[in-house]
């Protein structure tokens, strides 16, 4: 059931309930209003999330035109009886700037996080959305321009276009086939009128429910409840129509093409509905047949006879229709049939009975250990208490359906199998490369989660360890950072890092391929590598009971890999048709080609992925090299933070990784790479197959030794866009003024100097005035000082940025790591408040004059037809 992942799993034979640690309660008010409150001492931030049971499917007459969608625009920060939206954009950005909102096919959702101080006025203010909007004319016109924009990037955006194919394909009947969004000449027929008279409807307080999560005062937070959302009358409740979508009589196939170079394939089996018996076999077939590298459909048709480069499965119930069970691939045209062949005779093979009991023991403990490796914030625990309710009315009905997983037995899995998989009632989609595009490429080819800082201890050897010991969830990370990255690439050699990260853990010294796949992928666990700018990192996410039994396969996998050609070869097959698309996207493209042009013969400036021609020569012996290259004692980091015995491990740490030796010829992170800064303006305009035109701004920034500097460049971006949440001045211009969907910056250092980009999605009409206003901005800053008001909102963003980036354990230990790698101290972090209380209005000035300068110009614009 991929509505989302549910919040309970199966340990050991028991249901352990994620919110069990919790302090939950459940109110419903007179009006109807359905209430919980999560009491987590342990969160960093209070999350104050709205639910409304509504969204593209309860469109009625407006069905297919994106009303809910529309709505959400409206409500999330837009004027109100209340106040302005003016004051709401001022109010949370001193909140720390963190709020957004969402629509789905079924409900819609509103959230403002925070901390605990400004809760209270964090639940008035969605009260105020919720249910006195003031449909200001002009803000409804400027959203209007926003969301054709934002329809227009969907259909640049290949995989959602692809998506929304199969949704039509499948659902003829029932609404779930119309795209959340809307088809833009639907959406433009959209008045005033019409979306006050859906908000009247459907806003009502018995079709919402209200989360409050995070380390709060329940009963201050309950007097604001009953203060806001409590005074709404009561209105009559709106009814969702039900509308089970026919089995086809025969199979259904619909072909399409678009500019890709890789051909998309869908082969969807009609479903079950989310109370069915069923469910939970179905679900299971999902893990059984395509989770993993080990999973049946990618270890028969990607690895083993080569019909497609990736493989999905996904079992997908909504709450208002029957589902779907969706099998899709990325293949090339040519393999369509064959391909379709063994799958149909791999699912009959299932149905008559073949399927040995170990594959579905294994996938329960995959299904049960997702669904606590989904959870880390305090975020993850309201949005799935908050879905539970919207789709079950019940808090425990996610637990519900989870137990259920227990008792599923081989005889249901197999009849769900031969129940649902004939092929004459599939639904097949295809999306194809257009011709002149097949003939011109070889497409072959914590108050704070940290309640104390992690424990520091460095081996004979030099390599430090981190350990944080945390009970919050059952669960572990376990992660050995080195320095690295692509600055340990040649250009000769770029894509050996991405090949590495590919097959480091498939074979080492003491474990096979297969028993690696059965230790790992048999318990739900989640083990690989990943590769960054300046660093290499390979990591293991498992549940507690499984972490002593998995830890060393993590570490034997590490520090005894092996490199078999055949797993290159196929690395190399999947990587090199990554390659292929990358001109598909604009976003992957520009940020490609921004990168390039910027850096120049730089590390920095190589793609993580390599050129065709580097990848194409690298042999098992280049990835072992480099492997080993890598491997320095000194410039190594090994991090568990996570529900582990503290002393066992770090037995076995020192046990294994002191045999690491220092390595003379390895890579020497420090030592300088040459980047001479850039000296004069330059302005490209490079073409791109999307018809949407993108801006890229580049300027030099700073090293990680400059730490003031460097903060100072995070204050102008608050100042400019917000910082990591949508804001500031270009946002607010230019989406007042409709010239964007979107536009963000972001300052990157570096151990020799990084970069400063500003982007911005527009169109081609529309790019010259977007980069105008753009420059007037950055002038303006450096000639003038902020306003008392700018520069209040952009310190608490930053703030809340801090807190935000270290509310999961994952990413305290990914930032710890790196900052004691980085030579800044592993507890760097908790210096960063105090920093940005010494910032100034002053800081902006100076920071963007001598930084914003000799700006870099990149337009990507979109080819016409």
């Amino acid at each position: 059931m991929r509505i989302f992942k549910s919040f309970v799993c199966l340990v050991l034979g028991s249901v352990f309930m994620i919110h069990a640690a919790q302090d939950i309660s459940e109110f419903t008010l007179d009006n109807g209003l359905k209430v919980f409150l999560i009491d987590d001492p342990s969160a960093s931030y209070v999350t104050c999330r709205t639910y409304v049971r509504t969204g593209s499917i309860n469109e009625a007459a407006f069905l297919g035109a994106g009303a809910s969608h529309y709505l959400e625009h409206l409500l999330a920060g837009g004027t109100t009886t209340k106040r302005k939206e003016e004051t709401y954009k001022k109010l949370i950005s001193l909140f720390g700037g963190a709020f957004n909102a969402y629509t789905t096919a079924d409900h819609t959702s509103y959230f403002i996080n925070t901390l605990p101080k400004d809760a209270p006025e964090a639940i008035s203010i969605l009260s105020e959305w919720m249910f006195d909007s003031a449909f200001d004319e002009k803000e409804f016109n400027r959203e209007r321009d926003v969301i054709i924009k934002e329809i227009e990037k969907n259909e640049a955006n290949l995989h959602r276009k692809f998506y929304q194919y199969a949704q039509e394909s499948f659902y003829k009947y029932s609404p779930q086939g119309y795209p959340v969004i809307g088809y833009v000449e639907n959406f433009k027929k959209l008045n005033m009128t019409d979306i006050q008279s859906y908000y009247r409807t459907q806003y009502v307080p018995s079709n919402m429910a209200l989360i409050i999560g995070g380390n709060i005062d329940k009963a201050a937070i309950m007097a604001r409840i009953q203060a806001t959302f409590g005074q709404v009358p009561t209105h009559a409740t709106p009814r969702s129509a039900y509308v089970a979508e026919p089995i086809p009589f025969s199979q259904r196939s619909m072909t399409y093409e678009g500019d890709t170079h890789v051909t998309y394939l869908s082969v969807r089996f009609p479903s079950v509905d989310i109370y069915s018996q069923e469910l939970s076999a179905i679900d299971l077939l999902e893990f059984i047949l395509g989770k993993g590298e080990d999973s049946l459909l990618n270890k028969t048709l990607v690895l083993k006879k080569k019909l497609a480069y990736s493989v999905g499965v996904s079992s997908y119930t909504p709450a208002n229709s029957t589902g779907f069970f969706d099998i899709s691939f990325e293949t090339d045209e040519k393999t369509i049939e064959p391909l379709k062949k063994e799958l149909f005779q791999i699912l009959a093979t299932i149905s008559k009975g073949k399927l040995d009991e170990k594959m579905i023991a294994k996938a329960k403990k995959q299904k049960l250990a997702e669904d606590i490796l989904s959870i880390s914030t305090i975020e993850d625990k309201a949005e799935k208490l908050g879905q539970s309710y919207i789709y079950g009315y019940s808090k425990d009905f996610f637990d519900h359906y989870i137990n259920r997983f227990k008792g599923v037995t081989k005889a249901q899995v197999i009849l769900a199998a031969k129940t649902h998989f004939i092929p004459e009632h599939a639904t097949i989609t295809i999306l194809r490369p257009k011709q002149e595009i097949k003939s011109s490429r070889n497409i072959e080819t914590f108050s704070s989660i940290l309640v104390k800082k992690p424990r520091l201890i460095s081996l004979k050897n030099g390599i430090r360890v981190l350990l944080y010991h945390d009970t919050s969830l059952p669960k572990v990370h376990a992660k050995v950072f080195v320095m690295g990255g692509l600055r340990a690439e040649a250009p000769t050699r770029n894509g050996v890092g991405m090949l590495l990260s590919e097959m480091l853990g498939k074979t080492s010294a003491h474990y096979s391929k297969s028993r690696i796949f059965e230790l790992i992928e048999g318990n739900g666990a989640h083990m690989g590598a990943s590769l960054g700018v300046h660093t290499f990192y390979y990591s293991l996410e498992t549940v507690s009971d499984d972490f002593e039994a998995l830890f060393p396969v993590f570490t034997d996998t590490f520090l005894h890999p092996k490199f078999a050609k055949s797993d290159l070869e196929e690395s190399k097959r999947k990587l090199t048709k990554r390659l292929s698309q990358r001109e598909d996207d604009w976003y992957s493209n520009g940020s490609y080609q921004f990168k390039k042009q910027f850096f120049g013969t730089h590390p920095y400036g190589l793609s993580a992925l390599g050129e065709p021609q580097s990848v194409s020569g690298l042999t098992c012996e280049d990835i072992q090299s480099h492997y080993h290259y890598m491997m320095n004692p000194t410039q190594m980091v090994v991090s568990v933070f996570g529900d582990f015995d503290e002393e066992k491990i770090l037995k076995q740490i020192e046990e294994q990784f002191s045999s690491v030796k220092p390595n003379p010829k390895g890579f020497k992170a420090f030592q300088v790479i040459p980047r001479d800064r850039h000296t004069k303006k330059i302005e490209k305009v490079i073409s791109i197959q999307q018809d949407v035109a993108a801006l890229f701004i580049g300027f030099d920034s700073t090293t990680f030794k400059e730490k003031e500097d460097s903060l100072k460049l995070d204050l102008v971006d608050a100042v400019l866009t917000g910082a990591h949440y949508p804001g500031g001045r270009l946002h607010t211009q230019l989406r007042e003024k409709g010239y964007v969907y979107m536009v963000h910056g972001n300052n990157v250092a570096g151990l020799e100097p990084g970069y400063v980009v500003l982007c911005a999605l527009t169109s081609a009409d529309k790019i010259d005035s977007v980069k105008s206003i753009i420059f007037d901005h950055i002038k303006d800053i450096q000639e003038h000082l902020i306003t008392d008001d700018e520069f209040t909102q952009a310190i608490a963003q930053l703030h809340f940025y801090n807190k935000d980036r270290i509310a999961s354990l994952e990413a305290l230990a990914v930032i710890t790591a790196t900052d004691e790698l980085y030579q800044n101290g592993y507890d760097y972090f908790t210096q960063f408040d105090n920093q940005v209380r010494l910032l100034t209005k002053e800081d902006v000035q100076t920071a963007a004059k001598a930084y914003l300068k000799n700006p870099q110009i990149f337009q990507f614009i979109g080819k016409k037809e």
